[in-house]
């Protein structure tokens, strides 16, 4: 899967997605409030908070590694659920 389609499915659609990556469960829901949107980020028992897309997909968040990267290495295969 590209950034691209991942960004139409999750901004554009409001899906909410999975993976498993280092045997650990990882999950990036959306929620609404005031009118903006806020990305819960969780994996393992480490959990966070965003306001914006790209900083979901490029923060090193998974041991040193973002999602963009997870992604371009085949590391990681999304769920929709």
């Amino acid at each position: 899967m590209t950034i691209g389609k991942l960004k139409q499915l999750v901004v554009d659609e409001a899906n909410d997605f999975y993976f498993s990556y280092k045997n650990m469960r990882a999950g990036i829901e959306n929620t609404f409030t005031n009118g903006r949107i806020i990305y819960n980020v969780w994996w393992g028992d480490k959990e966070k908070q965003y306001s914006s897309f790209y900083d979901v997909v490029t923060d090193k968040f998974y041991d040193g590694k973002s999602i963009m990267e997870l992604l371009m290495n085949r590391d990681i295969v999304i769920d929709f659920v």
